[in-house]
């Protein structure tokens, strides 16, 4: 239960992290978010599609560029939620390990201050 909810929060951050870099990159918005976890509420193939209107949210491109090729077919557009998110502050240094083919697992311990039970 706990690797599968480290591995989650793992691919949650870098979701996140490629999806604000990405837009940033790609001036899709001129928006800054802080760094942190966002809940996605709505993906579509284009801005609009991903656009919802129910809570304060930003929209932005998610290439895939890092996920196996296999998993993902083109980009699309996410909008996150950005009334309620958990902050990415690291309680230490993140680790970097080699799965079983080779790719880099990049692990991170977040600040307890901000974990709730």
């Amino acid at each position: 239960m706990q690797r599968s909810c480290v591995r989650t929060i793992r691919f949650a951050s870098l979701l996140l992290l490629i999806a604000v870099g990405t837009a940033f990159s790609q001036k899709a918005s001129p928006a800054r978010i802080p760094n942190g976890f966002y809940a996605v509420l709505s993906e579509g193939a284009s801005r609009d599609e991903a656009r919802t209107d129910s809570i304060p949210n930003i929209v932005l491109l998610y290439d895939g560029k890092y996920v196996d090729s296999s998993q993902t077919a083109s980009p699309s557009f996410v909008a996150l939620d950005t009334a309620s998110f958990v902050p990415l502050i690291l309680e230490g240094s993140p680790t970097a390990n080699k799965d079983v083919n080779g790719r880099t697992l990049l692990g991170v311990t977040l600040s307890k201050k901000y974990i709730g039970s």
